[in-house]
């Protein structure tokens, strides 16, 4: 339900940069836009619970690339058929230039698997075992290295492999010029760092729910106001707060079903591809 409603957020504000005029209609324009400020945090969020939950990180990060991939070259490929004129459509945002916030996501996903490579490799551990039945201190026994968060790698190898690939996201974001770049890598970080001290239980809320959401918001809202203070983000990305009690309501979903698990993965592209195509009719 959270997921649906930050695609309809998100269809709002779209609808707003490419289909309505703000110098004819700015109070239509600027309240789609406000309202569209609820998506992204659902989304940043939806990729720190799913890093936390997810079997595989590496699958997790192709699946996401490949949707990326996939999306820019139907958004590209529909801007070129219909020769749509991105300086009518987007104020601050050359869509040449520009690419989807699922690349954003795709780098978001790989700084998380480095800092768990980091921060993990150090932890191996050696487990002993016993044949049932054999005696105390005897010589059937067998001392096995292993690693709670199963990852092996030493430490000499697994600090810099993992920060590596930190910075290896931040510097793709900003060479990329994907969508909330280094605001968004931040954004998904602020929601994981609590979710990893205290992860969400799947059946429901747990006893560090409240400190969760605390740490949660008051990061979120520094980290917009430091990044609108220096000036790196639209002065309207601060109504984005207001989508914080909603990641915080006990939303009883079912577990997804396959169609469902892949909605956003198919909704963002298509639903961007149909508004250029929609902006390109207009402006005929």
């Amino acid at each position: 339900m959270l997921k649906l409603l930050a695609c309809l957020f998100m269809l709002i504000d779209h609808s707003g940069v490419f289909l309505v005029d703000h110098s004819v209609h700015p109070l239509l324009y600027w309240a789609m836009r406000i309202v569209g400020r609820l998506a992204f945090p659902v989304f940043a969020y939806g990729i720190a619970v799913g890093f936390t939950r997810t079997r595989s990180p590496y699958r997790y990060f192709l699946r996401m690339a490949l949707f990326a991939v996939a999306t820019e070259l139907l958004i590209k490929g529909t801007a070129y058929l219909t020769h749509f004129q991105t300086s009518h459509a987007w104020d601050h945002i050359d869509l040449s230039s520009w690419t989807n916030v699922m690349v954003t996501f795709t780098f978001a996903i790989l700084m998380l698997g480095g800092i768990e490579i980091a921060l993990r490799s150090y932890r191996d551990r050696i487990a002993t075992l016993r044949l049932v039945g054999a005696a105390p201190g005897g010589s059937q026994r067998f001392d096995v290295r292993f690693n709670p968060g199963g990852l092996s790698f030493p430490p000499l190898l697994g600090i810099p492999l993992g920060m590596g690939l930190v910075v290896l996201s931040f510097f793709a974001v900003g060479w990329l010029k994907s969508d909330y770049d280094y605001f968004g890598l931040l954004a998904v970080l602020v929601f994981y760092i609590p979710l990893r001290m205290h992860p969400v239980p799947s059946e429901g809320e747990d006893a560090f729910g409240s400190e969760r959401r605390v740490v949660q918001g008051i990061g979120f809202l520094l980290l917009n106001i430091g990044w609108i203070g220096l000036g790196l983000n639209y002065w309207i990305e601060i109504f984005s707060v207001l989508a914080l009690p909603l990641l915080w309501i006990p939303w009883r979903d079912k577990r997804p079903t396959r169609a469902q698990k892949y909605f956003f993965y198919v909704f963002y592209p298509v639903h961007f591809a149909l508004l250029v195509f929609l902006n390109s009719l207009l402006k005929a």
